[in-house]
């Protein structure tokens, strides 16, 4: 039996997901008021932001207490457990092949890309000896650098990730994948996980700072949306949230040096979150699945 195939003996309840959903997004845009509003600066926004990802986390506790569950054998039931390697493994390439394959759309379509570090540098106006030392070996430092978003994907990032897949790929995947199958199951989270962003994306540019408007929300609900199917396959598979925590926090760890790749484009159409992303997490949704977990038609 393929893993996971048996996990929905227990389940979560409508009304304990209506509870999570409600929950998890008055905190999180209740957190965003301040910077919003302007009572604190946005230098604050990356602390926020790491505390508004535990948001799914405690509405995820608080929805398992409203259906009468025991915490710790309720986040093992939603999925917290180590899980096989393999999969661990597998949520840390993906980001790097979604880097690689953004590259090679854009390349092929006559957008060479610039290293991400040069960018920075010239855009931060920094002229101190760290900047010489980049301008002295872009792609050794690059390549630094690369590693070093590995070590935070399967770290820092994947401990703040797990907040977020606590709700998305635990909760939710237990309440929606008995009634609905894997794949609506996946997209109906990923839209409403893009949606818990648009706030962000409308008031301060998040991912997309030239599309502050329902353009710009639409296009990162695809991009969600489609992140979300490889997620729940990871999660499906594997019985664990630990893989899709580790995808999840590698494509942030990555987020900044895709998007550096091409400045001179509009991000609504390149690296991470734009078209040229979507495509290429559909390509690799279909590849992990019919190639990598080696099945033959698509789970109902």
């Amino acid at each position: 039996m393929v893993d996971g195939m048996n996990e929905h003996a227990e389940s979560i309840s409508l009304k304990q997901l209506m509870i999570y959903l409600t929950i998890a997004f008055t905190l999180s845009y209740l957190l965003d008021i301040p910077i919003i509003i302007g009572v604190l600066p946005k230098t604050y926004f990356g602390i926020i932001a790491s505390i508004r990802m535990w948001m799914p986390f405690l509405a995820t506790i608080i929805a398992l207490k409203a259906g009468g569950a025991r915490i710790i054998a309720g986040l093992k039931m939603i999925g917290w457990r180590l899980g096989k390697i393999k999969y661990i493994a597998l949520g840390l390439a993906i980001p790097y092949i979604l880097y690689g394959l953004g590259v090679l759309i854009l390349y092929m379509m006559g957008y060479p890309p610039v290293n991400p570090l040069l960018v920075a540098v010239k855009l931060q106006g920094i002229h101190s000896a760290t900047a010489a030392l980049i301008r002295s070996a872009p792609n050794y430092y690059l390549a630094l650098q690369l590693v070093s978003a590995a070590i935070a994907g399967l770290t820092i990032n994947a401990f703040l990730a797990l907040g977020e897949e606590t709700g998305w790929r635990g909760l939710m995947y237990k309440a929606l994948t008995p009634r609905i199958g894997l794949v609506l199951a996946s997209i109906t989270t990923g839209i409403i996980w893009g949606l818990w962003h648009a706030d962000l994306i409308v008031y301060l540019g998040y991912s997309l700072p030239h599309h502050r408007d329902l353009i710009g929300i639409a296009v990162y609900v695809a991009f969600t949306a489609s992140a979300s199917f490889i997620l729940y396959l990871l999660r499906h598979y594997s019985s664990s949230i630990i893989p899709p925590a580790v995808m999840h926090g590698t494509i942030n760890a990555l987020g900044s040096l895709m998007m550096l790749t091409y400045p001179e484009l509009d991000e609504i159409y390149t690296l991470p979150v734009g078209i040229v992303s979507i495509i290429s997490l559909m390509i690799i949704g279909v590849i992990v699945y019919y190639v990598l977990l080696g099945k033959k038609a698509m789970p109902q």
